[in-house]
């Protein structure tokens, strides 16, 4: 699936960008690289739920640090995986094994 660079959500809240942040602090703090395909791997399966996660968040009923909690659960295992495989870059692979290992938020993992 090819996903456009657009914003994806409503205004004050972007998945993309969420996504971006969350993988740009964790690869900082973890000096594990996340690629950009590892990122799609992470937004892709959400697409067809952002209308009911931004109804969900403006109304409160979920937190953007809850997003933020099980998106860096999910590169936590995908930085398992990665370090057993020897690899340097969390990949799309990784993160989709993690994706079935662990997903503590996401409806759509």
């Amino acid at each position: 699936m090819q996903v456009t660079r657009r914003h994806i959500g409503f205004p004050g809240f972007d998945l993309r960008l969420l996504i971006d942040n969350v993988a740009a602090q964790f690869a900082a703090e973890h000096e594990m690289a996340v690629s950009a395909a590892a990122r799609r791997k992470l937004l892709e399966p959400a697409l067809p739920h952002v209308d009911d996660l931004q109804r969900q968040v403006a109304a409160g009923k979920v937190k953007v640090a809850v997003i933020q909690d099980a998106l860096t659960d999910v590169l936590l295992h995908a930085l398992d995986i990665s370090r057993t495989l020897g690899t340097r870059t969390i990949d799309a692979d990784a993160i989709a094994q993690a994706m079935s290992r662990s997903c503590k938020y996401f409806p759509w993992c």
